[in-house]
Order: structure tokens, then sequence, then C-alpha cells
């Protein structure tokens, strides 16, 4: 006689299993996003000079007020928000026009689809060319490098 599977240990296994999956990403997010995030705030409370200091020296926020009171630090992020607020918004609408365009079917939209999707085709069709060179049996370079 066959035991009758309880549901909530089934789920319990199911809900295991998918932190699984997510437990590498996650981890690949915290040692290359979270820890230097969480260092570079912890150092700029710190006086420390990579080169020539052993240990970072508590300051507290006497780096954050230098940077705000630099002019060159404040033009750069002036710059930045000017930047930011004339670029994305007119990259968008120029994109939408261009899509708009080739949704209706305007004179010479094949022509524009062929160069919009020509940079997707062009690496594929060459990295393919390039790996028939590299394994071809008579004269590749991995078929030479595999029999010397």
């Amino acid at each position: 006689m066959k035991k009758k599977l309880n549901n909530k240990n089934h789920a319990n296994t199911g809900q295991l299993r998918s932190y699984g999956f997510i437990l590498p990403g996650f981890a690949f997010m915290v040692v290359f996003m979270a820890y230097p995030l969480v260092y570079s705030l912890i150092l700029s409370f710190m006086d420390y000079n990579f080169a020539f200091d052993k240990s970072p020296t508590f300051i507290g926020v006497q780096n954050i007020y230098k940077m705000f009171h630099d002019t060159l630090f404040l033009d750069s992020l002036r710059n930045t928000f000017v930047f930011t607020l004339a670029f994305f918004p007119s990259v968008m609408v120029i994109s939408l026009i261009i899509a708009l365009m080739l949704n209706y079917g305007v004179k010479g939209s094949p022509v524009f689809r062929t160069c919009i999707f020509l940079p997707v085709v062009v690496p594929m069709s060459l990295s393919g060319i390039i790996f028939q060179w590299i394994l071809n049996s008579d004269f590749g370079l991995l078929n030479f490098i595999l029999r010397n």
C-alpha cells in the first residue's frame, strides 16, 4: 500500500527547493553588490589613503561636508542631473516615434527594421563563422593544437 503524501510536507519541500535555486543569485548579489556598497559607506566616514595608511581613521561626516562644499563635485552633480533630465526623455520620445513609424508601415520601414536588427544578427553570425574556422577538420586552429 502506498503512503499518501502530506500536502504540507510536499509544499515545504517545494519551497525549500525554490530557496535553493534562489540562493546562488542571492549570494552573488550579496558578495558583489551589498558588501561593496556597505564597505564604501563605512569608508566614507574614514580618512584613509589606500597606498600609505595601514588602517583607516574615523573622521565622521567631514568627508561628506567637504564633498558638498566642493565646487567641482557640485558642478558634476548638476551636469549629471541636467544630462539625465534632458537625455532620457528625449531618447524615450525618439524611440517611441521610431517604433510607431515602424509599426504603421511608413515607406522604407523594412530598411529601418534591418538597420535596427543588424547589430543583433551580425555578432551571432560572425561568432558562428569564427567557430567554424576554429573547429574545421582540415585547417582549424583547435584541431591543429589537439594534433600537436
